[in-house]
């Protein structure tokens, strides 16, 4: 089975790395919306995944969505499930206890609706753009060539290119 992987290269929880993994197979798309931390503690359950509890809603199933993390907040955006392509935005903030998924509401333009797209939070700089979308398939597997970025939480702006590019999918940025 194919694991897909998270890793949020941030020490939390008494020195625990928070890892958050969905589960999938390479035979069904959809992945279950579990939480799961990986103990990195130096103990006897080093290395074991423990399923965290998430109370209220839940983004559902899905595949081809990005996740990104940025100040204790995991950014889930989009991805497809087996009736639609998605352009929501759900955020976890993974430093309150209970953890809740909070799906954000945006007013004016937004991305369309894409899965297979890759996102980069912004962690440097105390920058207020906190996350850039990159590319990905709408519903008719047409691939785009689009970029936006997320600020203040709140406001979606596409950014101009000079030149044309490339339409990609599948892509990661580090």
């Amino acid at each position: 089975m194919l694991r897909l992987l998270l890793v949020i290269t941030k020490w939390l929880f008494t020195e625990e790395l928070m890892t958050v993994r969905l589960d999938s197979t390479i035979d069904v798309k959809l992945a279950d919306d579990d939480l799961f931390l990986l103990n990195m503690h130096k103990d006897s359950n080093k290395g074991s995944w423990i399923l965290i509890q998430v109370e209220g809603s839940k983004p559902g199933k899905r595949y081809g969505h990005s996740m990104s993390f940025k100040d204790g907040s995991i950014f889930l955006f989009g991805g497809a499930d087996d009736t639609e392509v998605k352009n929501d935005m759900w955020v976890l903030n993974i430093l309150q206890v209970p953890f809740n998924w909070h799906r954000v509401e945006f007013s004016g333009a937004i991305p369309s609706k894409r899965f297979y797209h890759c996102s980069i939070a912004c962690n440097e700089y105390n920058t207020k753009d906190i996350l850039i979308i990159f590319g990905g398939l709408n519903a008719s597997k047409t691939c785009f060539n689009d970029m936006w970025i997320l600020s203040n939480k709140s406001t979606w702006s596409l950014v101009k290119y000079k030149d044309e590019g490339i339409a990609r999918y599948q892509v990661n940025v580090l």
